[in-house]
């Protein structure tokens, strides 16, 4: 199944982290959502390898590996979508709703960002949900 997909991680404390060329990264306790799609041959299995990521630690290919290998994040929820709908366009939608970290996931493109913040787990939920389900 190919398709795009939502990650929801919660860190559990302020920190600062190095991430690949973005350099150091300060991030704060809370919610991120981080948009991601799998069109590629091995699909949404892509998710799977996000969610194992956290268990078994391990080099990081994309940027959104340097959160998931954090003793302090995990995976809270993931929505995910099996059509066309790319990544840049739900991340489009999102950039006034939510406070981006900038250049985050999105080095093969002009967005802003792929990684959002709420300190509101219930907002970010409530987006998806209208998002994944339209």
């Amino acid at each position: 199944m190919k398709g795009s997909y939502t990650l929801l991680i919660r860190i559990t404390r302020n920190l600062e982290i190095e991430v690949g060329s973005l350099g150091f990264l300060t991030l704060k306790k809370g919610y991120y959502a981080y948009n991601g799609s799998a069109f590629g041959p091995g699909g949404l299995k892509r998710v799977e390898r996000h969610q194992g990521k956290s268990e078994e630690g391990g080099n990081c290919h994309w940027h959104v590996d340097y959160l998931l290998t954090l003793e302090c994040s995990e995976v809270v929820d993931v929505f995910r979508k099996k059509d066309s709908v790319h990544e840049c366009s739900l991340s489009r939608n999102m950039q006034n709703k939510f406070e981006a970290i900038d250049s985050f996931g999105c080095s093969d493109c002009d967005c802003k960002s792929h990684l959002y913040f709420s300190e509101d787990r219930k907002k970010l939920v409530d987006f998806f949900e209208d998002f994944y389900l339209d």
